[in-house]
């Protein structure tokens, strides 16, 4: 125990280890975005997972553990790119908080999960996707789809059948 005290001593400390930290703060951004789910979904939450995680949380621990003393940690949370040369290892990577936080932030992140289907899952949410390619994917979904299931998107108006899809293009055009 005295060695990793006499370690831990030797280095230097980081934003997260001052009295100032603004925990408070980074809480009620924590709070809201776990009951704004509709409104604050990255992309790795997706599907669901057991234990997701919310990603202001792990956002302010990489930003205050790689960030010197003194460092405005309210001002560098809402940065788009904080430039590090650091490296994030998450051996229990579940659904890729911690991964996609550290992407954001410019961290290289390496993730590890001994459940395949999440590395499957981290490894297509935060890959880079072609739009033509998705677009393309999302056509050919709808072609085999769309004339099995129409008829469950239509309504009746009088004497007459519609599908859904017009009544909100009308809807949205004249309301």
């Amino acid at each position: 125990m005295t060695t990793r005290l006499k370690q831990r001593s030797g280095t230097k400390k980081t934003a997260i280890e001052e009295p100032s930290f603004p925990f408070e703060h980074l809480s009620e951004i924590a709070e809201l975005e776990s009951w704004r789910k509709e409104i604050n979904r990255p992309v790795y939450h997706i599907h669901k997972w057991w234990a997701q995680r919310l990603g202001s949380v792990f956002r302010a621990i990489l930003l205050s553990a790689f960030s010197p003393p003194g460092t405005d940690i309210l001002a560098a949370f809402y940065t788009r790119r904080f430039a590090s040369n650091k490296v994030v290892f998450d051996p229990f990577m579940g659904s890729g908080t911690t991964i996609g936080e550290a992407i954001k932030l410019g961290i290289r992140a390496i993730g590890q999960d001994i459940n395949p289907v999440s590395h499957f899952l981290v490894k297509n949410a935060l890959a880079a996707h072609s739009r033509s390619k998705i677009v393309q994917e999302f056509e050919a979904m709808e072609t085999d789809t769309a004339p099995a299931i129409r008829r469950f998107y239509q309504t009746r108006i009088g004497s007459g059948l519609f599908p859904m899809s017009l009544l909100l293009k009308c809807s949205t055009t004249f309301g």
